[in-house]
């Protein structure tokens, strides 16, 4: 009995000892529950906000072509969508008869001119053998007067014949120009089934489509319309080529269709061929801004809010925080401090007071 008493007794010597040993090891070594995380400080990235639509090219202007007057091709010099410049002509009509015309009647006003010409020289050498004679003598007044009056009447006769030739040129010419049909701009010929021999009249029509400041068409949503005031920069992208724009006019009734709002662009500096209804690019961009942010994995969101956690004496601090536009991954958060250091990574698991301890 005294036996069993005094083992009992090593036994309980022994597990207070060993339990003295544990608590000081405990002491010696304590178990580090902070949760790891990244952290860093608030970067400064530049935005080039702004907003992109899908346009359709189209022409500043459709000029119709008809001729000046009636008659017969005789001459075709395009096809239908050829490139013309101003000036380049179409076709040309059968100007046969206006030429006789022309020729006949030139030279009847030319032979009237030329005779009175000649019949005003041989008055004027006449009158000037009576001046001689009068001067002496030989000659009397009324002849002298008859042979001033004949000059006078010959000299308005041949100016008047004069005038009338030059007129009759010049109207007579410029019918036989009217014979040929010329492009009055540059453009793409549209509609143009002409052939040689075709009668044509006043209302035959062409088509120009001009390409020199084409138009782009759009169309913007309501959140859209209320930016465009903000655009610094328009640029309309087709088939990979980028041209700057200027917004040319603006609609602020919706459209019945669409329930937008449509927008024209013009491209000022194209000299490309840029065919009507080619789809196209429109980015609206805003001035490139400053803005401090934080990577995407720093922000945590509980429902419709976002947070995200400083650290402040190895502790996790959680605040509010109003995220704005994005940049790659990175977004911008208005008013974010700029003195504190930010939890990076590992926000999943980050509770408000949490211990953490950061990591390379």
């Amino acid at each position: 009995m005294k036996y069993n008493i005094w083992r009992m007794g090593w036994l309980l010597l022994l597990l207070v000892s060993l339990t003295a040993c544990q608590s000081n090891l405990a002491d010696e070594n304590p178990v580090d529950n902070r949760i790891a995380v990244t952290s860093g400080t608030a970067e400064t990235t530049v935005f080039a906000d702004g907003f992109k639509t899908i346009g359709a090219v189209r022409p500043a202007d459709v000029l119709t072509v008809t001729p000046a007057l009636s008659g017969t091709i005789k001459e075709v010099f395009v096809e239908n969508g050829a490139y013309v410049e101003a000036g380049d002509i179409l076709y040309i009509l059968d100007d046969s008869t206006a030429k006789a015309n022309y020729e006949a009647t030139v030279s009847g006003l030319k032979t009237t001119r030329d005779n009175l010409s000649i019949q005003l020289k041989d008055a004027e050498k006449q009158l000037a053998d009576i001046e001689a004679l009068y001067a002496v003598g030989a000659a009397t007044d009324s002849t002298r007067s008859s042979a001033q009056s004949q000059v006078s009447s010959l000299s308005r006769q041949y100016d008047n014949a004069a005038t009338a030739y030059r007129e009759q040129v010049r109207i007579l010419s410029a019918g036989i120009t009217d014979y040929t049909v010329k492009s009055p701009a540059e453009g793409i010929v549209n509609g143009f089934e002409l052939n040689a021999g075709e009668r044509v009249t006043s209302q035959t029509a062409v088509q120009i489509i001009q390409t020199g400041g084409m138009l782009i068409e759009t169309s913007l949503t309501y959140d859209q319309l209320k930016r465009l005031d903000t655009i610094d920069r328009s640029v309309v992208t087709i088939d990979g080529t980028a041209y700057d724009a200027n917004v040319e006019t603006l609609s602020f009734l919706q459209n019945e269709v669409t329930k937008m709002y449509d927008i024209t662009l013009t491209l000022p500096d194209v000299n490309d061929l840029l065919l009507d209804g080619i789809a196209c690019e429109v980015a609206f961009m805003e001035a490139p801004r400053s803005a401090m942010t934080l990577p995407l994995s720093a922000i945590k969101h509980i429902g419709e809010d976002q947070y995200a956690f400083y650290i402040e004496d190895h502790t996790a601090v959680r605040v509010p925080i109003e995220i704005g536009s994005l940049s790659g991954e990175r977004i911008e958060v208005i008013n974010l401090p700029t003195d504190k250091i930010w939890i990076m990574r590992g926000v999943d698991q980050i509770q408000d007071g949490m211990g953490v301890k950061t990591t390379e």
